[in-house]
């Protein structure tokens, strides 16, 4: 069962044609095995589960469960798309790794409103970005 993202959400954050042919069930186990991967790098740093996740963790959190889903497919290396889903995945894992670190970026609001460690800019390695991704061949996940 979802902590951070609902099945609903995650719906709402990805272009209907990515999701179009797979299961509900399917897509509950990207999620949650998103959410795993998520808390198995910020569970020596937070108490889990956290309680109040911000907006950048739901979407950092929705590019794993993408990438996924991608994988229950099949990854196509001469799609434009499917490199889409897996430098977002990669800049994610990165942005989690960071949160992780001790003088990373917040992902528990309620941590955030006490003044509870960490400042809340994210250092990106030279060469990365986290800047919206336009849509490439009718795919794409929102920046919401």
């Amino acid at each position: 069962m979802s902590v951070y993202l609902s099945l609903a959400d995650f719906k709402g954050r990805v272009n209907p044609k990515l999701i179009e042919d797979v299961e509900d069930t399917e897509l509950q186990t990207a999620i949650d095995d998103a959410e795993s991967t998520f808390n198995s790098y910020i569970q020596t740093k937070y108490t889990l589960p956290l309680s109040n996740v911000t907006n950048d963790t739901k979407r950092h959190i929705c590019n794993l469960a993408v990438w996924y889903v991608v994988g229950y497919r099949g990854f196509n290396p001469d799609s434009p798309n499917d490199q889409l889903f897996k430098s977002l995945y990669e800049q994610s894992i990165l942005w989690i790794k960071e949160a992780s670190r001790e003088n990373g970026v917040y992902l528990d609001t309620a941590q955030q409103a006490n003044g509870d460690k960490l400042s809340y800019s994210p250092r990106i390695k030279s060469g990365y970005s986290f800047e919206p991704v336009s849509n490439v061949n009718g795919v794409f996940i929102s920046r919401g």
